[in-house]
């Protein structure tokens, strides 16, 4: 009985997804109609053996369909409103900024919204030069025009399922009365910049801001030079507000907390993770990252691949019913569950790659799950970018392994800058050793000749997606098939 709820609950949450999937390539809910009629057809006389299976593979394509098409739906109406409202005329309008989106050498892109009760939910793009600087939740009054985005089809629609349709480039603006934040969020947000003022006193300027992406991926602040080195060499991963940027985190927390028990370490260092979430700011990308992280050290820690995976399918589908399109258009989103479902599937393998690095500081687990993320993001990175850095493998082996230590070291020097400053200067300098080091590793290998490799897929990008999981299913099961047999001979 517990086996077959296990293949339902599998089966739902795969076609789930899949119609889902299979809607935001047609998004015409007809065809998708069409598609599912000629699977019914198809298939269905070999479910019929469990109908339980075939009730949940239609209640996901119903659940799946309807959810994508609803917002699908939303977009096109907002659009088709606020061109015909807007498009033609230079309007005058209350805005409220908030969140800064986009930080450059010359200017500043702000994520704002009107300030209408009708418009709450929807959000412009304000860029302003970047000696004009705002405040989070401060009100503003300017004249403008709304103008398209001009970018990529693919980032416009990702942008269009943030609710983002639009640009607006006032030449002026009035200030307004700023909106009082809640005290906890206002005294978090005081708390991260003190963290950064003092990290700023005790590093050089590349160094502090290199700890500040590590510590809690905050990399707004980085010189855009250093941020394409980083991209180039494969090494993004330990900069962003990531899946595998919060693993690691939980792995130096586990390997700090390693002399508890296995369950209320796990349920300390996710204490610690929520900490985490409200000092870097809570929003989507972040919670999902530090869903995925806590996920991952899951996996890690339980070793249980069946459990593993129904965990893991569960949460996918839960943040696949919140924003159905975000599946095919949001790239962080991809890339953060084919991450965990990489540690998921391929831990083993690389842990035996791997036994030669020790475990303390969590230096085995940090190269295991690099490696896994690595093998399971690169047809996204492919799809997506049209390159992949050939030096990634060797720039990830020469540099994950002192993200620990530098953790360790850093954290410590800002806990020991509140009351001994002799100790903290002396941790921020063996911290400097292993920043510099990276630093230096990060130029070098973006420079080497041919680290890039450019490939455009044009038509065949779902087609090699498809050819590469496939290949990784396949290696996968042959080696979990050569293993039981070796042990059944045992």
């Amino acid at each position: 009985m517990l086996m077959e709820k296990r293949q339902i609950f599998f089966s739902f949450c795969i076609f789930f997804v899949f119609w889902v999937l299979f809607f935001g390539f047609l998004t015409d809910m007809i065809q998708s109609f069409f598609v599912f009629g000629l699977f019914f057809l198809l298939f269905s006389p070999f479910l019929l053996w469990n109908k339980r299976i075939l009730l949940s593979i239609i209640i996901a394509f119903a659940i799946g369909n309807f959810l994508a098409f609803w917002q699908y739906k939303g977009i096109q109406d907002s659009m088709y409103f606020l061109q015909s409202l807007f498009i033609q005329e230079k309007v005058s309008l209350k805005w409220q900024v908030v969140e800064l989106y986009k930080k450059e050498e010359q200017s500043f892109t702000y994520k704002t919204r009107l300030e209408h009760t009708f418009w709450k939910d929807i959000f412009f793009l304000l860029t302003i030069p970047s000696n004009l600087d705002l405040e989070i939740g401060e009100n503003i009054s300017f004249e403008t025009r709304l103008y398209p985005l001009t970018w990529p089809e693919n980032y416009q629609k990702f942008l269009h399922i943030q609710s983002i349709y639009f640009r607006v480039y006032p030449f002026s603006f009035e200030r307004g009365i700023q909106e009082k934040q809640i005290p906890i969020f206002k005294k978090i947000s005081y708390f991260r910049q003190y963290l950064l003022d003092k990290i700023q006193s005790l590093y050089p300027p590349s160094e502090a801001l290199f700890l500040w992406g590590i510590l809690i991926g905050a990399r707004e602040s980085l010189e855009d030079d250093l941020k394409n080195h980083f991209n180039l060499s494969g090494l993004t991963h330990i900069i962003a507000v990531s899946g595998t940027n919060v693993t690691l985190l939980i792995l130096f927390l586990s390997s700090v907390f390693s002399f508890i028990p296995r369950i209320p370490r796990f349920i300390i260092v996710s204490l610690f993770v929520v900490l985490f979430l409200c000092i870097v700011w809570i929003s989507p990308p972040v919670l999902r990252a530090v869903c995925m992280g806590i996920l991952s050290y899951y996996i890690l820690l339980s070793w249980e691949k069946t459990d593993s995976f129904a965990l893991f399918a569960f949460v996918l589908c839960i943040f696949t019913l919140f924003s159905p399109l975000s599946l095919i258009y949001n790239i962080s989103f991809q890339l953060s569950f084919a991450a965990v479902l990489g540690i998921t599937v391929l831990s083993p393998f690389f842990e035996k790659v791997f036994f030669f690095l020790p475990k303390s500081l969590a230096l085995r687990e940090s190269m295991v799950m690099t490696f896994c993320a690595l093998v399971m993001t690169l047809p996204i990175m492919l799809i997506n970018f049209s390159y992949i850095s050939l030096i990634a493998p060797i720039s990830n082996l020469l540099v994950v392994w002192t993200l620990s230590p530098i953790m360790l070291f850093g954290m410590l020097s800002l806990v020991f800058s509140f009351f001994w400053d002799f100790w903290a200067y002396l941790l921020s300098f063996l911290t400097y050793i292993f920043l510099h080091y990276d630093i230096l590793l990060v130029h070098f290998f973006w420079s080497l000749p041919g680290n890039i490799f450019e490939i455009e897929l044009g038509n065949y990008k779902v087609l090699f997606a498809i050819l590469y999981y496939l290949s990784i299913t396949f290696l996968v099961l042959y080696f979990q098939e050569k293993r039981s047999s070796i042990e059944r001979k045992s």
